[in-house]
């Protein structure tokens, strides 16, 4: 149940795949690598992780704004995440995107849920405060579909593939 403040907590887990025979079947067999070949005509692609998150429909967490390549001990621009949400959700409450983000050549503080930082040290910047200055960014968004969940048995979640 959510609180009438709507900051319900929400479920998280990583590395699923190596002990969840449906997630490592959607890893092995699904078309996502080969999607993430596709920009830079790279011959392999390395699976790195997968990211679980539950959250309760009417719930107020936000995730929030970041680069996701500082939060990996891994280095170089051939990184790509899929966000895959496993329920429909309409684009008001859907993952929102700076296009372009990606070129800004800035690598930005690791936060937490709670605002805390993940990592203190001075390699990266601060994040502008991007909801104070919406306007000045070219936010996307779009309501999404889970798509043939026949094929993923798993129960109702959203979740992002690394």
């Amino acid at each position: 149940m959510v609180p009438k403040d709507g900051s319900a907590p929400f479920f998280q887990d990583y590395c699923n795949w190596s002990r969840i025979a449906d997630f490592e079947q959607f890893v092995r067999q699904s078309p996502a690598a080969g999607n993430c070949r596709r920009p830079d005509q790279s011959t392999t692609a390395k699976f790195f992780h997968e990211h679980t998150l539950v959250k309760p429909a009417g719930g107020s967490t936000v995730t929030p704004w970041h680069h996701d390549q500082p939060y990996y001990c891994v280095e170089g621009r051939q990184n790509v995440s899929f966000w895959i949400p496993l329920d429909p959700v309409a684009q008001e409450i859907s993952l929102r995107c700076i296009r372009g983000s990606h070129l800004w050549g800035e690598e930005f503080s690791p936060t937490r849920f709670n605002g805390s930082k993940l990592y203190q040290h001075g390699r990266f910047k601060e994040l502008p405060d991007i909801d104070a200055h919406q306007e000045e960014y070219d936010i996307v968004s779009w309501a999404l579909e889970p798509g043939r969940r026949d094929r993923l048995p798993l129960p109702n979640a959203a979740g992002a593939q690394r």
